[in-house]
């Protein structure tokens, strides 16, 4: 932490100490994260948090979304970020979150040169899983980044040899994800900013009344893969 505190220092910010962060006068309250997914992580992956954050807060402004002040790392080469701390009340208003959800969704890209691409600028990770996002903003539909940056690469992450069944299932859903697909245009999916990893433990309630979203694992993509993620959450908490 007193590495951290000399960089905010050297960044012309003046802290003391606080739990789990440091009071300044240009920010108030601070939060300090180090690492991802409860691991150790390199820098470029506080960054992409980073990038995600800003682009949550700027496309929903209806929700409270921690602004993100320094990425670093420690001399060990673990990654950190500061960001602002939120203060959450635990009790989270779901038609207020839903709205929100909907600005986030509805907000035009802003990838820039890639408007109408799947993906992000950033490679990242959704917990302590690195997540391939397109950075390249190559073009493709929905289906076919589905299956290659997301279903393909977390089946490509599972041990081999201790998941020759889960292999053979998914290579077969692999090849019906079209034939899933069928009943929605694919063509005319357009991709929104997505929240990625939108679990009951990163949403809350903060004391203004706002519903708070943090821990973002940001890209852009069909906005019913943030619902399928919550409507799982919401129905097994």
């Amino acid at each position: 932490m007193e590495e951290i505190r000399q960089q905010l220092t050297a960044d012309g910010v003046t802290t003391s100490s606080s739990r789990g962060g440091f009071s300044t006068e240009q920010y108030g309250e601070l939060f300090v994260k180090q690492g991802t997914g409860g691991a150790a992580a390199d820098a470029a992956l506080l960054r992409y948090e980073a990038e995600g954050l800003t682009r949550l807060a700027a496309a929903a402004p209806s929700l409270a979304i921690p602004v993100p002040r320094l990425v670093g790392s420690t001399r060990d080469g673990n990654g950190f970020i500061v960001m602002d701390r939120l203060s959450l009340s635990g009790r989270c208003d779901l038609q207020k979150l839903g709205a929100g959800l909907a600005d986030l969704h509805a907000a035009p890209s802003a990838w820039e040169g890639h408007e109408t691409a799947f993906g992000f600028p950033l490679d990242g990770c959704c917990g302590a899983l690195e997540q391939p996002n397109n950075p390249s903003g190559r073009q493709m539909n929905w289906v076919e980044f589905w299956r290659e940056h997301r279903l393909g690469h977390q089946l490509s992450c599972a041990p081999a040899k201790r998941s020759a069944k889960l292999q053979e299932l998914g290579a077969q859903l692999s090849k019906r994800l079209d034939e899933l697909f069928a009943m929605l245009v694919v063509e005319d999916i357009q991709p929104s900013l997505l929240h990625g990893d939108l679990w009951s433990g990163n949403y809350s309630g903060s004391a203004d009344g706002r519903p708070a979203i943090y821990d973002p694992a940001c890209y852009y993509g069909h906005y019913e893969a943030d619902h399928g993620i919550n409507r799982t959450s919401m129905t097994t908490t």
